[in-house]
């Protein structure tokens, strides 16, 4: 249920800090490709930082060398991971969610070299700060709660698909 939850929890945060910051930057964008509150792609991050963290933090004990790789691992995670969603997206959705051609060291245009160091010192900052916050809030969620929000994502992931060809 662990990984579930933290999932769920990044999905839904990060569906309401984007939405938060296009609201404050006045841009008329829309968090995510669902119809609910989550963004499955900050979800989807947060875990695998998670895993690539737990598996350099059993490797290594030098935390400069560790944290340098961590940064290199995570930069490479997270160019792929924008890399393949926006594709993902663009193709079965239809349109762009994001696109950094205009942005200095773009790579092709869903990623880019700012941004992938961005999510890259974001990671960081969040198996080193927030996951103690994450791990209170997901040690609070009760099972049957899991469950409900799991069901409701699968049910507007099929509604969220579906929109496309119907």
């Amino acid at each position: 249920m662990y990984y579930l939850n933290t999932f769920l929890l990044y999905s839904i945060l990060g569906h309401l800090l984007e939405t938060i910051f296009f609201s404050v930057l006045k841009l008329h964008k829309r968090s995510g490709f669902m119809f609910l509150w989550w963004t499955p792609l900050y979800g989807i991050g947060a875990v695998l930082s998670l895993f690539v963290y737990r598996i350099v933090v059993s490797k290594m004990n030098n935390k400069f060398w560790r944290n340098v790789l961590l940064f290199v691992l995570y930069f490479g995670m997270f160019t792929l991971l924008e890399s393949f969603g926006g594709f993902l997206i663009e193709k079965i959705f239809g349109y762009e969610m994001w696109n950094y051609s205009n942005i200095w060291g773009h790579i092709g245009k869903f990623a880019s070299i700012p941004t992938s160091a961005g999510w890259a010192l974001m990671s960081l900052f969040y198996v080193y700060v927030l996951k103690k916050m994450g791990d209170f809030i997901i040690s609070k969620i009760p099972r049957i709660l899991s469950i409900i929000l799991s069901i409701i994502f699968f049910i507007d992931c099929i509604c969220s698909i579906m929109k496309v060809f119907y």
